[in-house]
């Protein structure tokens, strides 16, 4: 009730949220244009009945057009003014405004004045997922409603057919936005919202509306019973909803074109193509089902670092597999596995393998307890000693997917301080290669050049300690021979990493810097004949607003 009346969803039990995402109704739990247009259409109800009341030059239709954007207002600044109930309240004064200059204006006219007045208003809103999804559920709404509108009917099934009727188009045209954004979509959303929503839209939102209202005049009784029925009504809907079967499907990337085709099928049955065309379904559909066709690969592998903040996740990929060396950092309440690595990888469509812990620091091994839980195969390689775990010394080498790692830092049984135990590996094609050294200082890193029997020359090389002052000696630059230097750093951190004289160092040895903090992730993909490396924010999903927020050299 405190998500419904007041935009407070930090309060949900993570069961009930996760029950709501696997149902589809979570749009239904937030200040939303459901609630917003509910406090307007109240304000609108109260106008006209006052009207009847009032002298005949007072009653004129614009009055409860203002009153009900005045209760729009009022609700909006109640709810604590959050971004949705904000934007909501912006589109129905714009809309109103529109119909009200006596224009015959069309509704998608008025949605893009609406995306426009808010983006301008408000630029940074381009940012927000939900400014996204709620524009284009109005846009799918609009777009099924003019092409296949539904038959009238004056039976008793009209309404319940309506409500079918426009819950399955925003559910089969949603698609896309959906496998997009959340990664799957719920097969059990069309019965959850048959039933959610008209239960929360016309008895929960109101008795929630009107306990607002009776609280204000101090009349506890009534305002008990209010807030009393309404948590039955929720009550009742979770019943329902829990009852149903488990309806959601992790997708990955090779979904989201896919995800396209209800919008195809709408416009060939509305212009009657399938009179004259039979085949464009299915051709659309192989187009469409192109990803799923298996790929032979030609010796390309891939390193990525992902960008999971103050911490390291590098995943190693090959023909579809996965190989992770450390697994970022953890909080209370999650890790960077659950945020980022699992739904990358799934997204992806890459089966992990195995994990090289390079230490134990928390920012290193935070996300390790969710990985195993999500693939409890997983073989796990490292200098830290546990049970079931693989040793990660030096001198070792093995091959998998056909590229060779080799092991050059700690030797057995070495007993310094835990930065300096990382576990480096370098990890070779035959022709190209990448040296992995976690968070090893200065002191390892000399040790490591004296006892070395490898050489530790690489193309690639992951700054060690997030370019931290204690690491990066020239000795070891010099030694690995590399072209590009890539650090895992989280954008103004407190640390103020990676240390500019760091970072001049790398440059005066001739190394070609990335870091995560301005570029988001960075994929290095190498080929039989070439490798190269691209950034997130340049090159993989390039966006103005990227380059807009911090320069370079402002660590904060």
């Amino acid at each position: 009730m405190l998500a419904l009346g007041f935009g407070e969803r930090g309060s949900i039990d993570p069961a009930i949220s996760l029950l709501m995402r696997d149902t589809g109704i979570a749009h239904l739990m937030a200040i939303s244009g459901l609630h917003i247009g509910m406090s307007g259409t109240l304000g609108w109800l109260l106008a006209r009945a006052l009207q009847f009341g009032l002298p005949e030059k007072y009653i004129n239709y614009r009055l409860p057009v203002y009153c009900g954007v005045l209760f729009t207002a009022a609700y909006t600044v109640i709810s604590g003014a959050s971004p949705p109930a904000v934007r909501t309240f912006i589109s129905i004064t714009i809309t109103l405004a529109l119909r009200l200059t006596g224009k015959n204006w069309h509704s998608w006219q008025i949605w893009m004045v609406c995306i426009a007045v808010i983006l301008f208003i408000d630029p940074l809103t381009i940012l927000s997922e939900s400014f996204w999804l709620s524009a284009f559920a109005v846009a799918t709404l609009i777009f099924w409603f003019q092409w296949l509108p539904g038959y009238s009917t004056r039976t008793l099934w009209r309404l319940p057919l309506a409500l079918v009727h426009l819950q399955f188009g925003i559910g089969f045209l949603l698609l896309p936005l959906q496998i997009l954004l959340f990664h799957g979509a719920s097969l059990t959303s069309l019965p959850a919202n048959l039933i959610a929503v008209p239960v929360i839209s016309f008895i929960t939102v109101p008795l929630i509306l009107a306990g607002i209202m009776v609280e204000l005049t101090g009349w506890r009784l009534a305002e008990f019973g209010l807030w009393y029925l309404a948590d039955r009504s929720l009550e009742l809907v979770f019943r329902v909803l829990a009852a149903l079967p488990e309806g959601w499907r992790e997708g990955d990337s090779r979904l989201q074109w896919l995800g396209y085709l209800p919008w195809l099928m709408v416009v060939w049955w509305r212009c009657r193509h399938w009179l004259c065309s039979h085949f464009i379904i299915p051709v659309a559909t192989v187009l469409l089902a192109l990803p799923f066709w298996p790929r032979k690969s030609q010796g390309e592998w891939s390193v990525h670092m992902l960008d999971i903040g103050q911490g390291l996740a590098v995943v190693i990929e090959r023909a579809g597999k996965a190989l992770l060396y450390d697994t970022g950092h953890a909080w209370p309440g999650g890790d960077s596995a659950k945020q980022t690595i699992i739904p990358w990888l799934r997204w992806h469509h890459l089966e992990p393998q195995g994990i090289i812990l390079s230490h134990n620091h928390l920012d290193h091994s935070g996300g390790m307890k969710s990985l195993l839980q999500a693939w409890p195969h997983l073989q796990v390689r490292s200098s830290v000693a546990s049970p079931g775990w693989l040793p990660c010394s030096a001198g070792q080498r093995w091959r998998w997917q056909g590229l060779q790692f080799t092991v050059h830092w700690p030797p057995d049984n070495y007993t310094g301080l835990e930065n300096n135990r990382s576990c480096v590996v370098k990890v070779s094609d035959g022709r190209f290669s990448m040296l992995l050294t976690g968070d090893i200082e200065s002191a390892g890193e000399l040790a490591l050049l004296r006892n070395a029997t490898q050489a530790l020359n690489a193309d690639v090389l992951q700054v060690p300690h997030h370019g931290s002052r204690t690491s990066s000696s020239s000795a070891l630059l010099s030694a690995v021979r590399g072209k590009t230097a890539l650090a895992s750093v989280s954008r103004y951190n407190a640390w103020r990493l990676p240390s500019r004289p760091v970072v001049r160092r790398y440059r005066q040895q001739g190394y070609h810097w990335y870091d995560t903090a301005n570029s988001g992730q960075l994929t290095v993909n190498f080929s039989s004949g070439d490798w190269q490396i691209k950034g997130l924010r340049e090159h993989i999903s390039p966006r103005w607003y990227h380059q807009r927020f911090g320069e370079p050299d402002d660590k904060g």
